[in-house]
């Protein structure tokens, strides 16, 4: 496993369930720091440790603006994002 300074940082909206879900799991299993983007409670499952939780409403301009910023704070870059949201 990479060390988190060097490995990819991707967000997913809608990322916590369904097909959001399954691409959130394939990034973490791949290496990836995966943030799931989601209005509803994170997956609970063992693969769900790997992933961090991040309650978002992509609708709402001024919080998606914070959760890029912390994000990009907190990993120091973000390499993807997949918009999953709606979908």
């Amino acid at each position: 496993m990479m060390p988190e300074s060097s490995r990819p940082v991707g967000i997913v909206t809608g990322g916590a369930r369904g097909i959001g879900w399954a691409i959130a799991s394939r990034l973490a299993a791949e290496g990836w720091s995966v943030v799931a983007a989601d209005l509803v409670p994170g997956n609970t499952s063992d693969e769900a440790s790997t992933i961090t939780y991040r309650e978002l409403d992509v609708r709402d301009h001024a919080a998606v603006d914070a959760a890029f910023t912390e994000i990009a704070s907190s990993h120091g870059r973000l390499d993807l994002l997949v918009g999953n949201a709606g979908i």
